[in-house]
């Protein structure tokens, strides 16, 4: 079984194109989109966090080890899109 968050972005994509005759390759496109964007934002959100921990630790091993964490999320966010063709 899908968990609920999936669920919830097919439900929001089907909605999306209601109303007109259903298009099933846009509903899926959307989802799609939706679901990359999702794991991204994760990725982008522990960046920020990331960045927070080698403001705090400063200069020094522990510092630069959060930050360089940082950048490779950031560096997986690019990798991810462009695998997939999503423009930013």
């Amino acid at each position: 079984m899908m968990n609920q968050r999936i669920s919830e972005m097919w439900r929001i994509s089907v909605l999306k194109h209601s109303g007109t005759p259903m298009n099933w390759n846009r509903v899926a496109e959307d989802f799609a989109s939706s679901l990359i964007q999702e794991c991204t934002n994760l990725l982008i959100n522990e960046a920020q966090i990331l960045y927070s921990r080698a403001d705090f630790f400063g200069e020094g091993r522990t510092g630069e080890d959060a930050a360089q964490g940082a950048e490779t999320c950031l560096d997986n966010v690019d990798l991810i899109k462009t695998h997939f063709g999503i423009n930013q």
